[in-house]
């Protein structure tokens, strides 16, 4: 006796064997649902399928006179899976036939196969039409379903209704993985949260590390002929000889090791348990290609840099000296100060975000730390004279700079020059300017999961807020 639940049974065998369309014996052949479709969201039952198609007028979705595009509405028809019609030459999506005629295309090909008065293929029907639509006809071909089951027609009618919904949730889970993997949008060191316990970098385990990072850093740039050399902290890796991409690695050293210093770290002690990947490539374009393959994001518009935090160390990407394509930056004109500026901003982003863990810091604070990082190594005169006087005039202008802790990682106002990056310098500048050991210790305290109030006060006596109100006082006596 035929019971519902084979349809399930029948799903898991034919995911285990795919059978080819061309076999030989009765005049049919079996086929499978794709697996890249849309509308395939579980595996499906193996489908008869005519050696002769047929033909049968059917219209377009849209009901309309026209012609339905790259598909014949004659045919010929062979037979059907989840994914839709299969013709002489092709599949026809389901969703681009109308509704009713869904229904009387499929009966046709199960009368043809002579599968019309067998149940499950008739539940096999309806679940599909179902899963498209719930409507008039996909109705009728559940009932029509549960009418040839007989005494088992309750039981096979719950069997459908568990298995469209379950397809249903499928394909939401399917566009909700699709849409994930899709290229997304921000800053990825601004949202970092890694609330794993610090725990003291074991130096037996640092080749190791950085020769799984070098492995990583040759995957990712194979093909565009980039060299690296490994300096300390650094893994450099650009274009030209390697005694330059060694320079940048050096460099990038002794600034990494500057910020440390700022934030209270002995200059000795390794911040990373591999190293910074700082990758320099000469053509913007292939920044782009990077960040997309590896990371899946979309390059920050306006952005001279990009850093995702990874468990061995941070990765930078940033076009070198000159590069082809490269973004347009509002604080400086020459690009050799760019990349002086950019690379000191890299290493205040490293810097704070690895500091005491991977726990996420207000976006203020890594932004604001990186532009002081920015200031004190290059050209103080030159960062402050670009982002202080618009930040201060707004705070003077009667705006409480507690709205800086509302921006989100992706806002314009965090490109360069924009509003929170310039309010972000003066903040953390204004705490750096404090005492030696305020801004780390707030940095520390936030890290170890402190609340921000408790930290605040415990290093300037106030909360948060009043210390936001605090410097609106400040600010309107001095620059």
């Amino acid at each position: 006796m035929w019971i519902a639940p084979a349809i399930l049974t029948v799903c898991i065998w034919s995911a285990c064997e795919s059978i080819p369309v061309n076999v030989d014996g009765g005049g049919r052949g079996w086929v499978r649902a794709s697996e890249t479709t849309e509308e395939n969201s579980v595996d499906f039952p193996a489908i008869p399928v005519l050696d002769q198609g047929f033909r049968f007028r059917v219209r377009p979705r849209t009901g309309g006179e026209g012609e339905p595009g790259s598909w014949s509405e004659n045919g010929p028809w062979r037979g059907f899976d989840q994914s839709g019609v299969l013709t002489e030459s092709g599949m026809v999506a389901w969703n681009e036939i109308a509704s009713s005629d869904r229904l009387r295309l499929g009966r046709e090909i199960l009368r043809r196969t002579d599968r019309d008065r067998d149940p499950g293929s008739a539940a096999s029907l309806a679940i599909i039409l179902a899963v498209i639509e719930d409507d008039e006809i996909s109705r009728r071909a559940i009932e029509e379903a549960v009418r040839l089951s007989g005494a088992e027609g309750e039981p096979l009618r719950s069997s459908i209704d568990s298995e469209v919904e379950t397809r249903k949730q499928a394909r939401v889970a399917r566009r909700e993985a699709a849409s994930a993997a899709a290229l997304q949008n921000g800053r990825p060191h601004l949202v970092h949260d890694d609330p794993t316990p610090v725990r003291p970098i074991d130096p037996i385990l640092v080749p190791e590390t950085l020769r799984r990072q070098r492995a990583s850093v040759e995957r990712a740039t194979e093909g565009l002929g980039l060299s690296m050399v490994s300096t300390g902290w650094t893994l450099s890796v650009g274009h030209g000889d390697l005694e330059e991409i060694s320079r940048h690695g050096v460099r990038m050293d002794r600034l990494l090791r500057s910020c440390r210093i700022r934030l209270g770290f002995a200059p000795d002690v390794r911040p990373f348990p591999g190293a910074l990947v700082l990758i320099r490539p000469s053509d913007f374009d292939d920044c782009r290609l990077i960040v997309a393959d590896l990371f899946r994001r979309q390059w920050s518009k306006g952005d001279p840099s990009m850093l995702f935090p990874t468990e061995a160390g941070p990765w930078a990407i940033t076009p070198s000296v000159g590069a082809a394509g490269r973004p347009a930056s509002s604080d400086v004109t020459d690009f050799r100060d760019v990349r002086d500026f950019e690379e000191a901003r890299i290493a205040g982003r490293a810097v704070i975000i690895t500091a005491h863990g991977g726990r996420r810091l207000p976006a203020w604070m890594v932004e604001g730390f990186a532009e002081a990082s920015a200031a004190f190594l290059t050209d103080p005169v030159r960062v402050e004279a670009e982002l202080r006087p618009a930040a201060v005039a707004s705070i003077r202008a009667g705006r409480n700079p507690a709205w800086i802790t509302a921006v989100r990682d992706d806002d314009p106002a965090w490109s360069p020059g924009g509003a929170a990056r310039g309010l972000a310098l003066i903040l953390v500048t204004r705490l750096l300017e404090s005492g030696d050991g305020v801004f780390p210790g707030i940095v520390a305290g936030l890290k170890a999961g402190e609340p921000a109030d408790a930290v605040f006060r415990r290093w300037t006596g106030l909360t948060l807020q009043e210390w936001f109100d605090d410097s609106v006082v400040w600010f309107r006596f001095n620059d």
